[in-house]
């Protein structure tokens, strides 16, 4: 019994422990002015839904195209550039 006694009260007083630094941490986070960041920081773990992934998924390859599609024309330009000069 004694045993449990003792690992019982090291637990607690970790949980005294971890809940000081808690308390600090959100003195700090309250002190900068960091609230909302977090809690936009936490959302962004949250798992996504199928229709937000295919969102992000269709931003990512539209600014790809539109990428390449510069690049094409700026190739495109520079050939005709070279041809005419041929």
């Amino acid at each position: 019994m004694e045993k449990y006694e003792k690992k019982i009260s090291a637990l607690e007083k970790k949980i005294v422990t971890l809940s000081e630094q808690v308390e600090k941490l959100k003195r700090f986070v309250a002190s900068r002015g960091l609230g909302e960041a977090f809690v936009e920081y936490v959302k962004s773990l949250a798992p996504k839904t199928m229709k937000q992934r295919l969102a992000d998924a269709k931003s990512v390859s539209d600014a790809y195209n539109r990428q390449r599609d510069v690049s094409e024309r700026g190739q495109s330009g520079k050939s005709r550039q070279w041809q005419q000069e041929m």
